[in-house]
């Protein structure tokens, strides 16, 4: 009888070792989900610095252009 008992809790806790394990994997899974969406943010700002780069350094030639045509 005793060995029941003690068969059947171990069963339990090989169960729930089981459980923390899959809970643990699910976590990764998750956090990886999450990793992969802030590199997808940061693609998207990385390209919006580009633009806003490009529209500084085109916004300094206008003003030098309209500089140089004030001073003629």
């Amino acid at each position: 009888m005793e060995e029941n008992k003690v068969k059947s809790l171990v069963d339990a806790l090989d169960l729930v070792n089981e459980q923390m394990v899959q809970k643990q994997e699910i976590s990764t899974i998750a956090v990886a989900v999450k990793l992969e969406g802030l590199d997808q943010v940061n693609e998207e700002l990385d390209k919006m610095l580009i633009k806003l780069e490009k529209a500084n350094s085109l916004a300094d030639e206008l003003t030098l252009t309209i500089k140089d045509l004030c001073s003629k």
